[in-house]
């Protein structure tokens, strides 16, 4: 049977992915919710399944596994990793775990489990409501970032800088949340990097690129701008954050 891949999203940032899987000779089936998404017409097939959907993408591949033999589910720019955790883990692909991909996806979970390494976070709170905890909590620490618990593209995000803010800021990010829960994070002033790294099947890491991630400056929302890539640092500085 003819070796396939599936591929999450059809955007231009899929493109790459799709002509990659192409040159190693693999039927390659994008997902996406428009059909005119620019890999639809550079891939053999596209599906009509929403990136988020878990169920479509386990029905899909049951069907593609009748005609062809998909050898693995794929996402690359784009936050679908609970998806292709979950279809790897119906039918034995390679992949992460469902428990790995959830500390990737849900920012709350991510800083439980870093927390227990030598990373060092700053005061984080996940909360549901704006109390008179949530006050105490930032009391003297504004500003303070205030995102959903599980989202991207700097959705629903904030910056607070006094008490007045917070509560609106509460309100926004978890109306972007499907938790009902936020972040409240400590702002950190500096730079901000995109480290890439691949970890190979024995859990050996490979350093890949890092890109410098620039914000449109605004007094309340953060929204990332663009990146320079790669990126402006000292070879010396960029071991020290491969490392």
């Amino acid at each position: 049977m003819t070796p396939a891949v599936v591929i999450i999203g059809a955007g231009q940032l899929q493109v790459p992915a799709v002509v990659e899987a192409k040159k190693l000779s693999l039927y390659t089936i994008v997902t996406d919710r428009s059909s005119t998404a620019p890999a639809v017409e550079l891939a053999d097939e596209f599906a009509k399944v929403d990136v988020n959907d878990i169920p479509g993408h386990i029905e899909l591949v049951q069907r593609l596994n009748k005609e062809y033999s998909v050898k693995g589910i794929f996402c690359e720019g784009i936050d679908c990793e609970m998806v292709a955790a979950a279809v790897a883990e119906e039918f034995k692909l390679p992949g992460i775990s469902i428990e790995q991909a959830l500390a990737c996806k849900n920012k709350a979970r991510m800083r439980e489990v870093l927390g227990d390494t030598h990373w060092q976070w700053g005061q984080w709170r996940e909360v549901s409501s704006c109390t008179c905890e949530v006050y105490c909590v930032c009391s003297g620490s504004f500003p303070v970032i205030v995102k959903p618990a599980d989202n991207c593209g700097s959705r629903g995000v904030s910056r607070v800088n006094n008490a007045s803010e917070l509560a609106n800021a509460i309100k926004l990010a978890i109306a972007n949340s499907t938790t009902d829960t936020c972040i409240i994070e400590k702002f950190i002033f500096g730079t901000e990097q995109t480290v890439e790294i691949i970890f190979d099947t024995k859990g050996q890491p490979y350093p890949l690129n890092i890109c410098d991630r620039y914000f449109i400056k605004h007094p309340t929302w953060q929204v990332e701008k663009g990146h320079t890539n790669p990126s402006m640092l000292h070879e010396s500085v960029k071991d020290q954050l491969y490392k």
